[in-house]
């Protein structure tokens, strides 16, 4: 698979994933598995920590050099990281 990101866009699924792995270590593992919260919560911590970088990088970019990952900017990833969340939460 082909990975594409610009500038520090690569942080996207680091911080994605280091949400993921904290709530997951915090909570348990069957706390995390058996119920839909949890999935909410890192998906939020997620969207929250990357539209924050996202908005600190990219407000400080000049013309074309941005910080994107798959052609999408850090910020509309934030929303795509919160509704993942909820989507997983909703499943169980």
């Amino acid at each position: 698979m082909l990975i594409i990101w610009r500038g520090l866009g690569f942080l996207v699924p680091v911080i994605w994933l280091a949400s993921t792995l904290v709530t997951y270590m915090v909570l348990g593992n069957g706390t995390y598995e058996h119920n839909g919260w949890p999935k909410f919560v890192a998906g939020l911590v997620a969207a929250l920590a990357i539209g924050w970088a996202g908005v600190k990088l990219n407000g400080q970019r000049t013309a074309g050099d941005t910080h994107t990952f798959f052609f999408l900017s850090m910020e509309v990833w934030a929303f795509i990281a919160l509704g993942f969340g909820v989507f997983l939460a909703a499943g169980h």
